[in-house]
């Protein structure tokens, strides 16, 4: 009986340490656009290092603001999804994305590569978008500079819904494993 009660207590606590995730890094992000109200000139410095979990490299846009530099990484997308087509036969490898201008910018990156078994195509449609050395617009927080978003909004609210929805499940399991075991 007693492991049961101590893994009551322990969804409870995941339960809470999810809730604070979800305050954290969730919150954040929804209110950044509400918080975000001036707006600048950047330059595109270069692009991250290290691609996104669905290789695409983003843009660096350093601004200034009350004589500071600051940079911002973006524009983000709410969603990536990618598709792959394998062909046997051959064909040429190509691949396609929804990103076709700087000023229709969607909320969902969408890729569908075509590829052979061992071909790999890398197109990074933002390099074209933004060059290095271009302009982009940065929106930021007067009273927080550093906290900056590029040419649009991306609101993620997966970052707020998606652990708030996990600690709520681990919160019943604590609660029902408790109630039935006390």
């Amino acid at each position: 009986m007693l492991e049961y009660v101590e893994f009551g207590v322990m969804c409870l606590l995941a339960a809470a340490v999810l809730t604070c995730v979800a305050l954290g890094c969730g919150l954040r992000s929804m209110l950044m656009e509400r918080r975000c109200t001036s707006r600048c000139a950047g330059r595109v410095v270069g692009f991250s290092s290290f691609p996104t979990a669905h290789d695409l490299r983003l843009p660096i846009v350093e601004y200034r603001v009350g004589g500071h530099t600051y940079r911002a990484r973006g524009p983000v997308f709410r969603n990536y999804i990618n598709q792959v087509v394998v062909s046997v036969r051959g064909g040429t490898p190509h691949e396609k994305t929804n990103i076709v201008a700087r000023e229709s910018l969607p909320q969902t990156y969408r890729r569908v590569v075509h590829t052979r078994k061992a071909s790999i195509v890398t197109v990074e449609p933002l390099r074209r978008l933004f060059p290095i050395g271009s302009r982009a617009e940065v929106f930021y927080d007067p009273g927080h500079p550093s906290l900056a978003y590029v040419q649009r909004y991306a609101r993620r609210d997966n970052l707020f819904f998606g652990p708030l929805l996990a600690a709520a499940a681990c919160a019943l399991v604590g609660v029902a494993v408790l109630l039935f075991w006390l």
